[in-house]
């Protein structure tokens, strides 16, 4: 009979500590931080501005309605598709919700520029799109293998 309680007790310990490990941290970002670590780790050939709600909702239809915060930059003189998006999604919304307005942006995008500017459609088409839990990232630059190397380490 002790034999048995003290199998019982260790697997109790066991299921109650391997319960305790899986359960990590969730994921907190501040977008406007996220943005300025990316600009900080990543060369961009253009100035990048910071856009207010006005323009965000002329560049990306819906999104205010599915992210809860977000910061933005785009191409200060419009000669490159440079562009960085952090957003956390809105309760009730998905990720794939948000995920799916940066979508849009980046088709919009290639239709724009492939007359105007075409050089700048292999940046549009290796465009990256990262979430994790409640944030999707989104980095249009020339070296997209550094911008997946850093929305890795912000999603850390």
């Amino acid at each position: 009979m002790f034999k048995k309680i003290i199998i019982l007790a260790v697997i109790a310990f066991s299921v109650i500590n391997f319960a305790g490990c899986s359960g990590g941290k969730a994921l907190e970002l501040d977008p406007q931080e996220a943005i300025a670590t990316i600009t900080n780790e990543i060369t961009f050939n253009d100035t990048l501005m910071a856009v207010n709600e006005i323009t965000v909702a002329s560049f990306y239809p819906g999104l205010a309605e599915v992210a809860d915060s977000f910061s933005i930059q785009i191409s200060a003189t419009a000669i490159t598709t440079e562009e960085i998006a952090v957003v956390k999604v809105k309760e009730g919304s998905t990720a794939a919700d948000v995920r799916a307005r940066l979508e849009f942006r980046v088709s919009e995008q290639k239709f724009r520029y492939e007359a105007y500017l075409p050089e700048q459609l292999p940046k549009l088409e290796n465009a990256v799109i990262e979430a994790k839990g409640d944030y999707v990232i989104m980095i249009i630059c020339e070296d997209d293998t550094k911008a997946k190397s850093v929305i890795s380490k912000l999603f850390k």
